[in-house]
């Protein structure tokens, strides 16, 4: 411990993880189509995408956005050769479950009735709310665990802890739980079981290095 002013400074990191249950559940699902035409790859996507638009509106999700379309060419590299596949066309459509865990069943249904394919993927990801107020929970015991530190630190030293002078933050993280679906996995609907949702806890970090007087 370095001397300052007859005083002690005790550096420490304090930690803390706060695991909550997902508030809601997102499905970003993406559908695209390569085709000699822009208009024939168009048809296709829209054909899907009205197709998708009424399965979920089938279980009354009304929290669905469709991205504007995004038109372009594909093109493959062999032998440093540019080959030309066609126009693609591609459409995101994005919905929203609350209470996921209650709502599993129905997030089961509506995947294993999205048949996958080369042209469609989803991205299942789950989340919260109350990301700062939770945030801010996991702050508060980050500093705690740095003052319990410290304090030990100064009773073995036979000090007294004073009070902290310096507190700075390091980023802090968050483990959420996502889920890929694409043409490279069985399709969801060939599964006789189900589609199974594992909805774990989301873990959010945070750490603090204080630094505190004692005396």
């Amino acid at each position: 411990m370095e001397k300052i002013n007859e005083k002690s400074l005790i550096s420490v990191c304090g930690e803390s993880q706060i695991n909550v249950n997902p508030d809601f559940v997102k499905i970003n699902i993406f559908v695209s189509k390569i085709s000699p035409t822009i208009a024939e790859s168009q048809k296709f996507v829209n054909i899907c995408v009205k197709k998708i638009l009424k399965l979920l509106k089938g279980y009354s999700i009304d929290n669905i956005h469709t991205n504007s379309i995004t038109f372009g060419q594909e093109y493959d590299y062999k032998d440093r050769e540019k080959i030309f596949l066609g126009q693609k066309v591609e459409q995101f459509i994005k919905c929203k479950i609350y209470e996921p865990i209650k709502n599993n069943e129905k997030i089961q249904e509506i995947l294993d009735k999205i048949v996958l394919n080369d042209d469609l993927s989803i991205y299942v990801s789950f989340d919260i709310d109350n990301h700062d107020k939770i945030i801010t929970e996991a702050r508060d015991a980050a500093y705690k665990n740095a003052f319990d530190k410290a304090t030990r630190y100064a009773e073995n030293a036979e000090l007294k802890l004073i009070k902290a002078i310096k507190i700075s933050e390091f980023e802090h993280g968050r483990d959420s739980k996502n889920l890929w679906y694409s043409s490279n996995r069985n399709s969801l609907a060939s599964n006789e079981f189900g589609t199974e949702i594992p909805i774990g806890q989301i873990s959010l970090n945070a750490k603090l290095y204080c630094d505190f007087i004692a005396e």
